[in-house]
This record gives C-alpha cells, sequence and structure tokens, in this order.
C-alpha cells in the first residue's frame, strides 16, 4: 500500500511492513505489487526486500485506457511485427 511504501524512507516500522507483506506472499505463493513508488530510493528499498511488482508516479503518472494501448500495446504488436 502506498502509505506504508511512501513512509520507508523515514519509518523503519513501515519498512517491516512492508517486509511482511512481501515475505508472506512469497510463502503462499502470490506476487505483491508495491503501490505509490515516487522516487529511486524507495524502489532501491524494495528491490532490496525482494519486491518483483510496482507501480506509481516513478514509472508513469496514471494514463487512460487509450493512452494505455497506445503507449504499451501498440508498442508490444509492433516489437512482435519486427521479431517475426
Amino acid at each position: 500500500d502506498r502509505s506504508f511504501v511512501g513512509q520507508m524512507e523515514m519509518d523503519d516500522q513501515n519498512r517491516k511492513i512492508v517486509n511482511t507483506i512481501i515475505t508472506l506472499s512469497q510463502q503462499l505463493g502470490l506476487n505483491a505489487i508495491a503501490e505509490g513508488i515516487e522516487t529511486p530510493q524507495q524502489l532501491e528499498i524494495l528491490e532490496n526486500l525482494d519486491c518483483q511488482f510496482g507501480q506509481g508516479y516513478l514509472f508513469s503518472p496514471p494514463l487512460s485506457a487509450q493512452d494505455i494501448e497506445s503507449k504499451f500495446l501498440n508498442c508490444a504488436k509492433t516489437a512482435k511485427t519486427l521479431d517475426s
């Protein structure tokens, strides 16, 4: 949750909560997705905690469905065509 991710740099308790959630998800065979990643420091902490997925303004602001399609899906179709 972004409320924990946003405070990881300043508060060790939030970092421990995030670590516990990631560890629990791994033990259950689930994927955890960190929400609200806004800084390279937050991303580095999450990578060090073995969190494999994340989202937030560090990667992109929220996008409309049309923007997602034009930015990512059409790009993937083009890449697949080039690989053929």
